[in-house]
């Protein structure tokens, strides 16, 4: 860098001459923190004085940076893994170097206010509170997080009917409706047993009493009470 220095020069006032500055870790590329030894240089001065350069010191401290923690989903009863929310710098926005400095140096934790995965019912939402703590010292920002939202998503939920212990895919002629759908019971694609999700569906039929023979099938479908009491508001279901 270019300018100018100040020295002090008894009976003849102040001495102010153009010199180069030579900063110690400067090699044109943005400075971390940190302090840094800053050189006059005189080499080109003609003037009527030996100067003798004496460095000093540049500081760059911290600058303050705002992250806003981004929105996200989870389905019902499913509890969230805090590691997956982001976070999004606006100010940074296209600047890679910047935006990898800050994932790599960075600690980030988040606390979701209230959330409990086994009672929050669909639709409802939880804000997402976190902080980043730099991992390493002197670090180039002092970054604060703002407050994001996590809502809970229906689940969906594929159920199907399939052979029960006393089921048959083969009934002989005459027998009856019920006798057919006890012998098939549900089954869901998740393992866990969900709140309610068993108790109100059935099996059904398309076979009638006194039918003849031909092929019928075994469906299920929700129960009507269970429709009116909003037992499935927390889930997608899809029939197969």
């Amino acid at each position: 860098a270019e300018g100018s220095a100040f020295a002090p020069n008894e009976g003849f006032g102040n001495l102010v001459a153009p010199c180069a500055f030579a900063i110690k870790g400067a090699n044109g590329e943005v400075l971390n923190v940190g302090s840094y030894k800053v050189t006059p240089d005189y080499s080109n001065y003609k003037g009527n004085y030996d100067i003798t350069p004496v460095p000093g010191e540049l500081t760059i401290t911290p600058a303050p940076l705002t992250g806003i923690i981004q929105n996200a989903e989870t389905p019902y009863y499913a509890k969230y893994d805090s590691s997956k929310f982001t976070v999004e710098f606006p100010t940074l926005i296209g600047n890679t170097k910047e935006q990898d400095y800050l994932k790599e140096n960075y600690n980030y934790s988040y606390s979701i206010s209230g959330y409990d995965h086994t009672t929050a019912a669909a639709g409802t939402s939880f804000t997402v509170e976190g902080t980043a703590k730099a991992n390493i010292t002197n670090a180039n920002y002092i970054v604060t997080l703002k407050a994001g939202t996590l809502t809970v998503d229906r689940r969906d939920i594929t159920v199907g009917v399939v052979l029960g212990p006393t089921g048959s895919k083969k009934y002989v002629y005459g027998a009856s409706a019920s006798t057919i759908i006890s012998g098939f019971k549900i089954q869901v694609n998740f393992p866990e047993t969900l709140p309610g999700l068993i108790n109100g569906i059935q099996t059904t039929t398309d076979y009638v009493d006194g039918m003849g023979v031909g092929k019928y099938f075994v469906t299920a479908r929700i129960k009507a009470d269970a429709v009116d009491a909003g037992v499935y508001d927390n889930y997608r279901l899809s029939f197969e």
